[in-house]
């Protein structure tokens, strides 16, 4: 069944606190390359606000397939503040079941379940340095909608550095030669094409930054991509907090679940009986309580005060509730998402993690 009935939202029923689906219009179907397709949906007014966004974050969709449903995240590549509808923009993965439904049977006038948008790969406004961007691929979509918007609401130099595979791969090339010659001064373009040599390297990549180390850097793209640009950065002394990449894992779908939870009960954890669990958000330290048997951000979503604590998924695949521990320690019901570095850094998924000591403090603000 491709259209989902437009009278329901979708809610799984595990617990109070997971991704609720409305069902929105596909309003016209692009096809930008040979292999990917722009959907561009209508916000009725009831949802507007609902589904206000940031430029950089992403849609999830709840897809029928056979007898059940799976769930994909696409970023959008509209910008918020342009008078553009909401656009996701799916490039077909071989064996991708949802990239192939939407490139092979997403037409205009179908209606399909979307959760409000999420995500924390968004613009920081709080200077004027210029913004680096490096994208891979379809990785492209969130770069494309940070770029309209910052051309759009300052005056920052922006530099896309740009890798495909070949010329036919490049997504939204029309559109970014189109800004580069409105903004001449301010959007500099730099493309990668594999086919006319080899992968994009480090000592191309230090070229094209070109001495910008006090730039905020956005990346997106495939992991080894990301990888390269990310050492590349760090090498250079590069401020972590200077650096953003979006990495996101698909769900398992419910007919490949193959996988054992770590330990998902609670005869497995042993948490301490009185736990004084601190969050800082915005800015502003508060302590709430901690109920046995649930996970840090089940507490925090519970709390008036925190109600607005980033989160999306309540899975582990999407990182939109990762945090830093700042004390104590937690035990992490699973992780799919979060790099090496990034527990090294310290850095925890909210929604997996049940304490394992009676003092824990998460900072979502680094």
């Amino acid at each position: 069944m491709d259209t989902v009935n437009s009278e329901k939202t979708s809610q799984t029923p595990t617990d109070n606190h997971e991704q609720v689906f409305y069902p929105l219009e596909v309003s016209k179907v692009i096809q930008d390359t040979v292999d990917a397709c722009s959907v561009v949906l209508k916000i009725s007014p009831q949802l507007k606000q609902k589904f206000a966004y940031r430029a950089g974050q992403y849609l999830t969709f709840e897809i029928p397939w056979g007898d059940f449903s799976i769930r994909r995240s696409y970023s959008l590549c509209s910008a918020p503040s342009s008078g553009e509808d909401p656009t996701v923009t799916i490039k077909r993965v071989t064996d991708g079941r949802a990239s192939n439904w939407f490139n092979d049977q997403v037409k205009p006038g179908m209606s399909i379940l979307v959760a409000p948008p999420a995500g924390r790969f968004s613009i920081r406004n709080d200077n004027t340095n210029p913004i680096v961007l490096a994208a891979g691929g379809s990785g492209i979509t969130p770069i494309i909608s940070i770029i309209k918007t910052v051309l759009l609401e300052s005056s920052r130099e922006l530099v896309l550095i740009y890798a495909n595979r070949d010329p036919q791969s490049v997504i939204f090339h029309d559109q970014i030669n189109a800004l580069a010659q409105q903004h001449p001064d301010r959007l500099t373009c730099h493309y990668h094409l594999d086919s006319e040599g080899s992968y994009l390297g480090e000592e191309k990549l230090l070229r094209l930054i070109d001495d910008r180390w006090d730039a905020d850097f956005y990346v997106c793209g495939p992991g080894p991509y990301m990888d390269l640009v990310e050492n590349t950065l760090l090498k250079r002394d590069v401020k972590k907090t200077n650096i953003f990449i979006e990495r996101f894992v698909s769900p398992i779908d419910p007919d490949r679940t193959t996988e054992t939870t770590e330990a998902a009960n609670d005869a497995e954890i042993s948490t301490p009986s009185n736990v004084e669990f601190s969050v800082t958000l915005d800015g502003v330290e508060t302590n709430i309580p901690y109920q046995p048997g649930t996970t840090l951000l089940d507490n925090m979503l519970a709390c008036s005060a925190l109600e607005e604590v980033p989160h999306s998924c309540c899975e582990g695949h999407c990182g939109s509730c990762m945090a830093v521990l700042k004390k104590g320690d937690v035990k992490m019901l699973s992780n799919r998402i979060l790099s090496k570095r990034d527990l090294a850094a310290g850095y925890v998924l909210a929604c997996q993690s049940v304490p394992l000591t009676e003092e824990i403090l998460l900072n979502f603000d680094e």
